[in-house]
Formats: structure tokens, sequence, C-alpha cells
């Protein structure tokens, strides 16, 4: 094939195919090799490559580019699509573009506020971000952040990220004031204020879209200041196994919490209102509704479970929790009474995920214990509060059933949050004025019937809340439902997202498994789940 500026190319780092693979973090979603591998290092270089595609597409000899940086991802976001008309299937990494912070000067409100903006690097990681900007004195910390420090910026516009105080920060996209977005018709400086429409949208249409529209390079954004020996107070606000009550005291304590600290009269739990379900509803499952704070520099009591810097013993309690759920099961019922505080590090509060890539990085025993005990599935479902009492309640029943009790024995933990209205088109909260986001945790693994039935539980829990409730499985995680669903679930933000993409991508070079599936060209009924 010759294309104009293809020897550009020669100077971008490739790969043999199979050397590029998704991280394992999700067992029963195994990675797809893909038949070539990117590793661009400068937005040049990128708008080669997606060039180079495009115009292998328009000549019919077909060309997708998968984008992946940190390779997080629990779903098939940055999985290549799995269509056998496709002969050239590429994945284009940005873990080699260059890395760098700008700080912008502050203004009068932002230093009241403790607010700095800054233009970083979209394949800076958080644990980057920290480390070019922290100082003895100060730490800064995005307003909404991932639960892994490994996460790229630029991952997380593209999954437009929430988090526990999403209550109150609301998502990623609603502190980022601008990015740069390659695509294969050019270079767009997308921003609610920009001149050219398309570039409008595009601020719109690509958080939350999983890289559908291309390739960010940069964005600027505020990020929060505080001083570096924060201490965050966690207390716990509730605790009961009676559904109804644990769904109605989620719904009361966020919108009273996010209501006092949003009007200044009482900013008590000023890093949000979040709860969690121990073990499954279908036994002696326990809700627990906690509230967070920040708490001056003293760390008066011990700190949260599985929060502290010892990577080691995180890795050992969670290797048990696999073996044997009921053990943390009944250890919350002790731990996490009512009005039981802890203390921790701002950093460890925020980060409590960290272990897992880092144990996944380790070379010796501890990654290969971790890589063999602990998979790892999740699946995040969004719906309006009022049906989350009833979602539970179905769940319930499900997994009482003959066929799904053997999962009741695999789930870990579920996470309950009250989520704001996203501007983001891709949102599953896109146009809703709150919701409830509702992720499961369950301890999976890649070979035998138990991964089928994990996914069979995942997709017959979508399917009839759907019909329902109308509740959407969220993009950001696993998306186990039949593919006709998870169309019907985004059609109305599809129509309007396409209309863009058809204009920045008329070939529709930039693909993976989940666009596939979403767009209707190609792909399977749920995530695949054999090595191809």
């Amino acid at each position: 094939m010759q294309y104009p500026e293809t020897q550009r190319l020669v100077h971008i780092p490739s790969m043999q195919p199979g050397e590029l693979k998704r991280w394992k973090y999700s067992r029963i979603t195994v990675p797809i090799h893909a038949t070539q591998g990117w590793y661009p290092q400068t937005t040049e270089d990128i708008q080669a490559i997606l060039q180079v595609a495009h115009f292998s597409n328009g000549k019919g000899d077909p060309v997708s580019v998968t984008t992946t940086a940190a390779g997080l991802a629990f779903g098939a976001q940055a999985l290549p699509p799995d269509d056998p008309r496709t002969a050239h299937r590429w994945v284009m990494s940005t873990k080699d573009l260059p890395k760098q912070v700008v700080v912008h000067p502050q203004t009068e409100e932002e230093y009241q506020k403790h607010i700095v903006r800054i233009t970083a690097s979209a394949g800076l990681s958080f644990r980057e971000l920290h480390q070019c900007m922290d100082t003895e004195k100060h730490m800064h910390m995005p307003f909404n952040v991932p639960t892994a420090d490994r996460i790229t910026l630029g991952g997380a516009l593209a999954a437009n990220t929430l988090s526990r105080s999403s209550s109150l920060h609301g998502f990623f996209l609603d502190h980022v004031h601008a990015f740069t977005l390659v695509t294969p018709q050019g270079i767009f400086r997308c921003s609610p204020h920009a001149a050219d429409p398309l570039a409008r949208d595009l601020f719109y249409a690509f958080p939350g879209s999983q890289g559908m529209f291309g390739c960010v390079t940069d964005l600027e954004l505020d990020v929060q200041q505080f001083p570096a020996n924060r201490i965050i107070h966690t207390n716990v606000l509730d605790a009961t196994g009676n559904l109804e009550k644990f769904a109605n005291q989620i719904t009361a304590h966020t919108r009273y919490n996010a209501a006092q600290v949003l009007n200044g009269k009482d900013p008590y739990w000023n890093k949000g209102v979040y709860a969690a379900f121990g073990g499954n509803p279908a036994t002696r499952g326990r809700g627990y509704i906690y509230g967070s704070r920040e708490d001056g520099t003293k760390k008066h009591y011990g700190g949260f479970p599985l929060y502290a810097d010892n990577l080691r013993n995180d890795v050992r309690a969670q290797i048990l929790g696999h073996a044997c759920p009921r053990i943390p099961q009944e250890a919350m019922r002790w731990i996490f009474t009512k009005d039981k505080s802890f203390h921790d590090p701002l950093y460890s509060f925020t980060y409590f995920q960290r272990s897992h890539p880092e144990a996944r990085d380790n070379p010796g025993l501890l990654g290969k214990l971790f890589n063999h005990t602990l998979p790892v599935t999740q699946q995040t479902w969004i719906m309006q509060p009022e049906h989350l009492c009833s979602f539970m309640e179905y769940m319930k029943q499900l997994l009482r059933t003959k066929r799904f009790k053997p999962v009741t024995t695999l789930i870990e933990l579920q996470d309950i949050l009250l989520l704001p209205q996203s501007s983001a088109w891709m949102s599953p909260c896109h146009g809703a004025r709150e919701s409830v986001a509702y992720t499961i945790s369950v301890a999976s693994d890649t070979a035998g019937p138990q991964s089928h039935l994990i996914q069979e539980f995942l997709s017959r829990v979508s399917t009839y809340a759907f019909e329902h409730w109308h509740a959407k499985v969220h993009l950001l995680k696993e998306t186990y439902c039949p593919d006709e669903l998870l169309r019907e679930m985004y059609a109305p933000q599809l129509k309007r997202a396409n209309e863009v993409r058809e204009k920045v991508d008329p070939h529709h070079s930039i693909r993976s498994s989940l666009s596939d599936r979403l767009l209707g060209n190609g792909g399977s009924a749920g995530n695949r789940t054999q090595d191809q």
C-alpha cells in the first residue's frame, strides 16, 4: 500500500503481533491479540497512523485502530474489533507520548478556593501527575479520580470517570476546560467555547465514549490543592440488612449532604457520602453507608481496612477474600458498626485500589499469586434512585434460584453511588436529574463453566433491569448483555454521537470491540471470553 506520508511511520516503534495486550484485570474478558501495535511519540505520529488507516479503509483494505494507555480497562474498550472482515487490527498505545504539566497562573478566585488550573499530557498517569506537582507542603488532587493511580488522564476523560465524591463534584469532564483531540480528519481543540461548532460538539461527545472519536493528547483541567499531610476521616453513618431501608438511607444521606455542602451550610462530609453492600442479597448481606471529610493532619484512629500503603498485606487479604468470601463478609459486620470512625492519608483514601496494578507488575511470587488467584469482574448499572430497592430485590431472588446459586459464593462487594446529571453525551446519566450507580464485583475464573455462568447472570440482570426500570449498563466496566439491548439503552446518544463520528472518521478507522457492539459494525453478544 502506498499512501501519502507513510514514510513517517518508519520512525514509530512497532511490535510483532500479540505483543501489545490488554491487562487481564477481568479474567472473563480475555484480550484478543492485535495484528500490529504502535507506540507513537508525538501528536504528528498519531495523526500519521490515523491517516494511513483512513486512506487504507477508503481503498477497501480494512484497518481498525484501537487506542489504549494504561491498559487497565475492565471491559472491551481497549480490545480490537473481532470482525473477520477487518484484515488489519492495530492497537495504538499512548504510553510513550511526552509527559509534562504546565501550571497556569492562579486567579484570585482560584486562590481563595484552593484551585490550580493545569494543562497536562493525556498519557500522564495520576501517579505521575502527583510526582510532577506535589511538594513537601502541598498535594494536588483532581476533583474526580479513579481508584487506581496508574490510570491516565486521557483514559479518565475517555471514560468520564465517576468517584465517591461525584454527588458533590460531578464527573471528570465537569472540571475539564479543554482538550486536544487527534482524529483522521484533523486535530481539534475541543472546548465549550470553541469557535468551530464541531470542536464544541466533540467536547461533549468524546468523554464517556471510550475513545470512539480519536486520541486525546492533552487536556486543561482544574485540580484541588491540599496540605501534603491531609488526613481523611470516614464515619459509618448507617449499617442495615434491610434492603428497603438501605436504599432509602443512601438517597436521604447523599441528598442532604450534597445540599448542605454545596450551599456552604455544613461542609461536614465534604469528600462525599457513598455506600457498599457486603456479601450477597440472597443470604446474610448487609449494607453500609459512609461519609468522608477532611479532618486536619493528625491521625486519631486506625485506617480503613486495606487502604494502608502495604501491598503485601493488601494482596494477602484479597487472596483470602477470594478463597473464602464469607470471611470478609463476616468481618465487615464486626468492623463497620454504626458510628465507627477511620482515618487515612488523602492519597491512600483516594487511590485505594492501586495495589492491583502494582501486584500485577511484580515479577516475583507476589505477582504470580495475584494473577492466578485474584481474577475480578465488575459491571455497573445506572438507574433512577426509586428503583434501587426493586433492583436489589430482583437480584436477591435470581441468586436464590438453583441455576445461579453458585454465583452467590463469588460475590465480593457491591458499591452504590448517587450521581448527578452529566453533560457528556455518552454518559448513562446524560439527561437524568440524578441516578444511582450500582457496581457488583465478582470473583471470576478463566476456565470451566463458572465464567459462563457469571456472564449469563450479569446478562439476565441487565435485560430484566432495562425492561422493568430502564437501567443502563455503564460502558466504564463490563457490558454483559445482548448487543441489541446495549444499542437500545444508548440509542438517543448514539444517534447524536454517530453524526459527529461521520464528520471526523467517515471511514470508521477508530474502532474497538465495544464500539462495534454499540454501532452495529460486528461484535458478539456480550464481551469476548476466549483467546483468538
